[in-house]
């Protein structure tokens, strides 16, 4: 009976090791395409509720699996998904996501398109 209590201890033992070798830091920068470092990047693993954000310095540090999917979002620049793999090292560009914005009018309530608005409204410019 100590034997097979031995055996099975072991076993457990062991899978924990080999479970917790996947396991590794992956750290990074996150930059613009000018070179200028991002503070405040979103990273999350893609399908877990695990992430972090990046530094002043848009250094981050995050345990991920070699199949995990890394997600790097923020405002203004396009997301960037990328498989971590082998690597313990991701360094990060960002590109810049422009868009165009349609006519929209600022309610007291909230934001509707301006052809759907009744009543008036006025337009006003920077100056």
């Amino acid at each position: 009976m100590s034997i097979k209590r031995t055996m099975i201890t072991l076993f457990f033992v062991l899978l924990a090791g080999i479970s917790m070798a996947q396991t590794k830091t992956i750290t990074g920068t996150v930059s613009d395409e000018t070179g200028i470092s991002l503070p405040g990047v979103s990273i999350i693993i893609v399908g877990t509720a695990r992430g972090t954000i990046t530094d002043i310095d848009g250094r981050y540090s995050i345990l991920a699996d070699p199949a995990d999917q890394l997600q790097f979002r923020f405002v203004g620049m396009q997301t960037q998904t990328l498989t971590v793999g082998e690597r313990t090292t991701i360094n990060v560009v960002l590109r810049a996501e422009v868009t165009e914005m349609e006519q929209v009018v600022v309610v007291g309530y909230g934001v509707q398109k301006r052809e759907s608005v009744v009543g008036s409204i006025t337009q006003t410019t920077g100056e």
